[in-house]
């Protein structure tokens, strides 16, 4: 239990920074919110009244702690205020994006995580061998290149040259398709950011499957079980899968999390319309409270994930 009390203090402690940090980042960036709202050449049209009028209104002529505590008080009330730039609320407005983030970010965790532990059973149960060999070459080769540039490699060949899959978005622009039609349409737009997030991710949860594979081959039950002269299928999923899965688990929490902030480049890469894109039209048009709702709740679904994973793993080093 004390245990347990410190990773909550801990937590805590993280979640207090990350308000503060959350707040103060979007602050410090370079440029005027109001520039940026109406543009360079609208300042030579605007008097000095208008310009005042709309910091007031912005709140930005507030001392920065009043500006801390009303964005406290909004935090309470699940009010991340409203957005200048896109003239509705930042909630309305997370709750419109973050549903494709969500989309992408489980479908790319689900497929690493099929395909980590699959070789990384086999990998562990042939240890030593060629397929073995091959399989942690290919990881170790593919686990070098960083997200942004397998997109952009991707965009390039398969949908600009060979014309197989759309140039960005989440749906075809303009079009009327309903049911399993649209659905298509949507998995087609899926497909490049899902595998060039899953080769970037994938290669750590065959590492741990391995390892931990070829760690649990040495056990005395596992002899046993050779000695039973059981299937291979049973010795691969039943012995080495379910004494490796509990390290996978963990480890697939804390990459959820971070898959979360990885994302977020690649919907800038492909133009998809999840939490990366209105972070990335926020950043461009000073939108702090955009900037400041989006990252909490990026920020928040890390320390999350994170704190499941750490939870996993207390109880697997308990129940040893």
């Amino acid at each position: 239990m004390e245990k347990y009390k410190k990773v909550y203090k801990d937590y805590v402690a993280a979640f207090i920074c990350l308000i503060v940090l959350n707040f103060m980042l979007p602050r410090l960036l370079p440029g005027d919110p109001v520039t940026a709202l109406i543009g360079d050449q609208a300042l030579f049209e605007m008097t000095d009244e208008m310009y005042k009028k709309l910091v007031v209104d912005f709140g930005l002529d507030q001392p920065l702690y009043i500006q801390f505590f009303k964005y406290i008080k909004g935090l309470i009330q699940f009010d991340f205020g409203y957005s200048y730039f896109h003239k509705k609320k930042v909630i309305d407005l997370i709750f419109s994006y973050i549903p494709w983030t969500i989309l992408l970010v489980t479908t790319s965790m689900f497929f690493s995580l099929l395909i980590g532990y699959l070789t990384g059973i086999e990998s562990g149960y042939h240890h030593g061998k060629r397929l073995d060999k091959y399989l942690l070459s290919v990881m170790i080769f593919i686990s070098g290149f960083p997200q942004f540039f397998l997109g952009m490699l991707f965009l390039i060949f398969f949908s600009v040259q060979l014309g197989w899959f759309p140039m960005g978005g989440c749906e075809t622009a303009c079009s009327d398709f309903t049911g399993i039609r649209r659905i298509q349409d949507i998995l087609m737009h899926l497909i490049l950011p899902v595998i060039t997030i899953v080769i970037a991710e994938v290669s750590n949860m065959y590492l741990l499957t391995r390892n931990t594979s070829i760690i649990v081959r040495k056990k005395y039950y596992m002899r046993t079980a050779v000695a039973k002269g059981l299937g291979e299928y049973v010795m691969k999923h039943r012995y080495l899968g379910k004494n490796s899965f509990i390290p996978l688990l963990t480890m697939a929490a804390i990459i959820m999390g971070r898959m979360f902030v990885g994302a977020l480049l690649i919907e800038v890469v492909f133009s998809y319309p999840g939490l990366g894109s209105l972070i990335y039209e926020a950043v461009q048009v000073r939108d702090y409270p955009v900037l400041q709702g989006t990252f909490f709740m990026v920020a928040t679904m890390v320390l999350i994930f994170n704190g499941i994973a750490e939870g996993i793993h207390l109880k697997y080093s308990e129940r040893r």
